[in-house]
């Protein structure tokens, strides 16, 4: 109970002193005098990825994210490229990091910004195939698509970002083991009439799926392995909600 009530008063202290509504923005950070660093940077996206600031608030900030300013072709600079800080070589003021862009990726989904959710994904993705093939590097040029000199050739922090916004973002899959609830909140590309899933582990029991994206409507065919659980389908991150006690196969 008192771990919950420290998280109730950190959201709202954030909302309180870190959005700024002239900006559109969250800013960067509390200084100790009590005034704020307004800068732009991609760290809001650590928190949009758990989906914990308030909805209008992170998407104006996504928006913010998408923008130029901080997103690359390759990935997301930590730094606003128009802060007079920026440097495109300096590991925390300019440079691209895949890590970064993972948590930028997956913050688009969450405030369903998709296009921008799926523009950072494969940015991380293409890594692992123009450089050292197989090897996602640490950290990039903030002005070139270009590993820096300095950077692990092979991070997993920036391998795993491949993963991760695929999985929690794109296809919006949550396992909730003690209650025995599994989420799936898709936001498809436009391109993608269907998917499927196989093997999401959910304690002993594995979950396969597959959704179609039909006129006006999305089917989702569920089948578990042993056990009954409750699943939830959110259609697109914003539609109805169906909670259902699975049998062998259902469709909803």
């Amino acid at each position: 109970q008192r771990a919950r009530e420290v998280r109730s008063k950190a959201l709202a202290t954030i909302e309180a002193k870190l959005w700024l509504p002239a900006l559109g923005q969250y800013a960067f950070a509390l200084l100790q005098d009590g005034s704020v660093n307004p800068s732009l940077t991609a760290w809001a996206a650590t928190a949009m990825a758990f989906g914990v600031l308030d909805q209008p608030h992170g998407a104006d900030m996504a928006t913010k994210l998408a923008s130029s300013l901080i997103t690359t072709d390759w990935g997301a600079r930590p730094l606003s490229s128009a802060s007079p800080l920026f440097d495109p070589l300096h590991y925390n003021n300019g440079a691209v990091w895949p890590f970064v862009t993972g948590f930028v990726a997956l913050a688009q989904y969450r405030y369903h910004n998709p296009a921008a959710g799926f523009f950072g994904l494969l940015a991380i993705a293409r890594t692992t195939f123009d450089h050292s093939l197989g090897r996602n590097p640490e950290v990039l040029s903030g002005r070139l698509y270009q590993p820096l000199d300095t950077a692990v050739p092979q991070q997993f922090f920036a391998t795993s970002m491949v993963l991760t916004p695929l999985l929690r973002g794109l296809l919006g899959i949550d396992v909730d083991v003690p209650r025995r609830r599994l989420t799936i909140a898709p936001h498809l590309p436009p391109d993608w009439d269907s998917v499927a899933v196989e093997n999401v582990p959910m304690g002993a029991e594995r979950i396969a799926f597959v959704l179609r994206r039909g006129r006006g409507a999305m089917t989702l065919w569920l089948r578990r392995h042993g056990g009954d659980i409750t699943a939830e389908s959110n259609g697109e991150g914003k539609g109805s909600t169906f909670t259902v006690r699975l049998p062998r196969v259902y469709q909803v």
